[in-house]
């Protein structure tokens, strides 16, 4: 009985001060954690400026690469007007009238010489005399406009690029004052045979872009157009699709300029 007694006391002595060990080391880890200031309140460390600027920074960034990359691509960049056609295909007519009520201003893309593209509703067609229609495809929604090499707008993109997905675009709009651009995150995209083009599409999952609007790449690469999709949603014609348009156009009408 009395070694029961001794190995009793014994553990309650071990456990006690392994308990005290375990308080005067959280004790000593909280001191460093949070230490005292001389009239013993506990003084807080704020985060360190890359902590408090972090996501700050980021957007930042993201504002200012999108910035940069419209004054890349602006010189490329023409304003186009279009209105409705005198005598637009009853197929078409209300497609026409719903379009009546948007802007009626479009931005195009030089992409060979004096030839630009853009992007026509159906049932409309491209205003005004400062450029020559050089071909108009209504099924695709792209116009192809001849017009002069003005100051501000004579020069093309920086190359252009496939879309892959998973990153941030430039989507180029226009506006009374001018081109505009707003970053946009594109994820997964999947490609799609389009018979209009006799080619591969892109559809941007469930983003949807506004028809017509540009998109670019934040370096300026120019990666196509975006376009309504028959079935609903958005398709972005790729680039390579619209530069070989203006090939075949600028064959059709005698070559180079």
């Amino acid at each position: 009985m009395a070694d029961f007694d001794d190995r009793s006391g014994r553990d309650t002595r071990l456990l006690a001060l392994v308990i005290l060990i375990a308080i005067v080391v959280l004790v000593v880890l909280a001191r460093f954690r949070f230490p005292q200031t001389e009239s013993g309140a506990t003084a807080v460390t704020p985060p360190g400026p890359l902590e408090r600027l972090a996501a700050r920074a980021t957007y930042e960034d993201l504002a200012a690469a999108v910035r940069t990359a419209l004054q890349r691509v602006e010189p490329a960049l023409v304003a186009v007007n279009i209105e409705p056609d005198t005598a637009p295909n009853p197929k078409t007519r209300g497609e026409a009238a719903a379009a009546v009520a948007e802007n009626r201003s479009r931005v195009g893309v030089r992409l060979g010489g004096d030839l630009a593209v853009v992007h026509v509703p159906r049932g409309f067609r491209p205003a005004g005399d400062a450029f020559i229609v050089t071909d108009v495809n209504q099924p695709r929604e792209i116009a192809i406009l001849s017009g002069p090499l003005r100051p501000g707008e004579d020069q093309l993109p920086a190359g252009s690029a496939e879309l892959a997905g998973f990153a941030y675009v430039c989507v180029v709009e226009p506006t009374p004052d001018g081109p505009t651009a707003t970053p946009m995150f594109i994820g997964r995209v999947r490609t799609l045979f389009d018979e209009r083009w006799n080619d591969s599409v892109l559809i941007p999952g469930a983003t949807t872009l506004p028809a017509g609007s540009l998109l670019f790449q934040l370096d300026g690469r120019f990666l196509g157009i975006a376009v309504a999709h028959p079935g609903g949603g958005s398709t972005i014609v790729p680039a390579s699709l619209l530069t070989g348009a203006v090939s075949d156009a600028r064959s059709r009408t005698g070559g180079s300029r």
